[in-house]
């Protein structure tokens, strides 16, 4: 026989029904957790963040999202996934920006679009998303949209790596060890993200 809920559980259930899309996405991640009934009650879960999704809850977009896209706790669904990812990139969710520029990189649920990565990896990249930062760095560095760009991939690095991205700090060191010290100085002269970015 299941226990009666909490007054907090009744508070966060009413609140949920009532349209408030926090409470649901809360009340998700009790049922996801177990915390509920003892053990994941996924469907339950699933109902309410899709819930939130669905009312334009952009926190919400991206946690089903990235659900779909992981097949962690849902089926895994690249196509559905984009879909929620977008709608939380449309609303300015810096990791949503992100995760759907590697969705576009890679082709996975959407059409490969390298223009379009770029674009959403920019944007991640100026709300302060040190891993959009990193990732463009790689592109500078190998040329996969521009002339390599040894001097910009090293500040994107070292912006990156002072964010507390640690694999963008080995990968400062070891382009740093193979520049002339003109292109490290050059490079150390651009101190934002907005002068690394300016010709994308």
């Amino acid at each position: 026989m299941s226990e009666a809920p909490t007054p907090t559980m009744q508070s966060l259930l009413k609140s949920a029904h009532d349209g408030d899309t926090a409470a649901q996405i809360e009340l998700a991640r009790l049922y996801l957790d177990g915390t509920v009934t003892g053990q994941e009650d996924l469907a339950v879960g699933e109902y309410w963040i899709k819930k939130a999704a669905d009312q334009g809850n952009g926190e919400a977009q991206y946690l089903l999202g990235s659900m779909y896209y992981n097949g962690t706790r849902f089926k895994k669904n690249l196509e559905k996934a984009a879909q929620y990812i977008m709608k939380a990139a449309l609303q300015e969710h810096g990791e949503a920006q992100f995760m759907l520029g590697l969705m576009y990189e890679n082709g996975m649920g959407v059409k490969r679009d390298m223009k379009m990565a770029v674009t959403l990896m920019k944007m991640a990249a100026q709300k302060g998303h040190a891993s959009a930062l990193f990732s463009i760095g790689m592109l500078f560095e190998l040329g996969a949209m521009h002339p390599e760009d040894h001097v910009r991939a090293l500040a994107c690095y070292r912006i990156a790596a002072k964010a507390g991205n640690v694999v963008a700090r080995s990968y400062y060191k070891k382009l740093n060890k193979i520049m002339s010290a003109a292109q490290i100085a050059l490079s150390d002269s651009i101190g934002s993200v907005d002068e690394i970015l300016y010709h994308i």
